[in-house]
């Protein structure tokens, strides 16, 4: 995983420097080191968690449902014609919808 072999790159760069012995750095340095080395283990612990995730056997999943065109078409015709009445209820051509698109499930 490329995401994984760079932070750990950066990782075992940032663990040499903050080995280094102390008088060689400032204690803010070290502070910064030791904070910079946690968010890197724990964005790599993310990464590898996502890709993980991304590897995942799908296999196993039900299928998706497939709703017929062609049905849902004619549901569609028929709500906007019912929409185009002149006084139109909007409640009934919406119930009427549903209905119809219940039908086609």
């Amino acid at each position: 995983m490329q995401i994984s072999n760079i932070l750990l790159g950066i990782l075992a760069t940032a663990s040499a420097v903050a080995a280094l012995p102390s008088g060689s750095k400032s204690i803010s340095e070290i502070g910064l080191l030791r904070r910079t080395i946690k968010d890197l283990e724990t964005r790599l612990a993310d990464a590898e968690r996502r890709a993980t995730l991304a590897r995942r056997d799908t296999s196993c999943d039900p299928p998706l449902i497939s709703i017929p065109n062609a049905c849902m078409e004619k549901c569609a015709a028929t709500n906007n014609n019912c929409l185009g009445q002149p006084g139109v209820n909007l409640s009934t051509c919406a119930s009427d919808l549903a209905a119809c698109e219940a039908k086609c499930l």
